[in-house]
């Protein structure tokens, strides 16, 4: 239908299949991926890793709101209390912010993220589809017969890395696992990918400088 979460869907179920199993599957699935019909399925991993990209920038921002609510609530009923000594004008102020806080949650009591890329299933494809390792699955991950619509997932893990790099520090100060989880399957879906060796996948790993920001 043209949708990517559908796309990589499908794609999933097949995998799950042959997790660790039968090459047999991974070369007729390698074979039916190898043609330009099928490229959709690169860009559906694309298309969401780049989507939980955003959903980073996104988060974050969401994050500073609900740390601005809660900030509000506090200050007013900071000024509540202070009724208790007498203060008219405090008592209107926490009033004032209090309602404009609780009128902040109102417009969605029960507000919750809902990240719009799939990060996890994208890499858990990735490495379902080149355990073996396999060899020819391993090259198509870097490049396709499509030209210039070509897709490169080893690119596309860094790129994401890169990004996630500046939310690490954060993450860990605030007891956020789920950030360094991510991490954690990136780095196993690219060591999926290289592993063997494949030295044209570890060269291309190589001329990213991902090692140059491993720290």
């Amino acid at each position: 239908h043209g949708d990517p979460s559908i796309a990589l869907e499908g794609w999933l179920l097949l995998s799950t299949g042959f997790f660790d199993g039968p090459k047999l599957v991974q070369d007729q699935l390698h074979h039916h991926l190898s043609s330009n019909r099928h490229t959709g399925f690169f860009s559906a991993l694309q298309a969401h890793m780049r989507r939980a990209a955003v959903d980073l920038v996104e988060h974050k921002k969401f994050l500073e709101r609900q740390r601005e609510k809660t900030l509000a609530l506090k200050i007013g009923d900071g000024f509540s209390d202070m009724t208790l000594a007498g203060s008219d004008g405090a008592s209107a102020i926490g009033s004032g912010l209090t309602a404009a806080a609780a009128g902040l949650n109102s417009t969605n009591p029960q507000e919750e993220f809902v990240p719009q890329g799939h990060i996890l299933p994208v890499l858990s494809a990735v490495r379902w589809i080149c355990s073996g390792p396999h060899t020819g699955m391993q090259n198509l991950m870097r490049t396709q017969q499509a030209g210039e619509g070509s897709v490169d997932m080893i690119q596309e893990i860094v790129n994401f890395m890169l990004q996630l790099e500046h939310e690490l520090l954060d993450a860990i100060s605030q007891g956020n696992k789920q950030p360094l989880l991510v991490a954690e399957k990136l780095f196993r879906a690219l060591r999926v990918l290289v592993r063997g060796p494949n030295w044209h996948a570890f060269h291309t790993l190589l001329s990213t400088k991902i090692f140059e920001c491993i720290n």
